[in-house]
């Protein structure tokens, strides 16, 4: 009996363990930044159907998410930003530690 409580410890720190790391997902998050690129990837992304919340619309691809911001918004001078404007796009990828891609998150 007295044997057991340290494999009992090694197990239930084994678990802890594991699901910190599970946690983590470790790769490159790639963010594009550059709003003329997003609004070229945004656009190129057919034939998928487009959600939207809270002002924005994504499409998600099996690699990549793209959003774009359909809300009234101003630049940093107070003028309204034209509803066609590549400020309002933005794209998001992960490549896991294995090197498969897939979409990321809004940044």
């Amino acid at each position: 009996m007295k044997y057991l409580l340290p494999i009992f410890g090694i197990m239930i720190g084994s678990i802890i363990t594991m699901n910190a790391l599970a946690q983590n997902s470790p790769g490159l998050t790639f963010n594009i930044s550059n709003p003329q690129d997003a609004q070229a990837l945004y656009q190129t992304l057919t034939n998928i159907k487009e959600e939207g919340a809270a002002g924005h619309s994504y499409r998600k691809g099996r690699s990549i998410l793209c959003w774009r911001a359909n809300a009234d918004m101003n630049d940093a001078h107070g003028k309204p930003i034209p509803s066609d404007d590549a400020r309002r796009y933005g794209c998001s990828m992960h490549i896991d530690s294995n090197g498969l891609a897939k979409p990321g998150e809004q940044f």
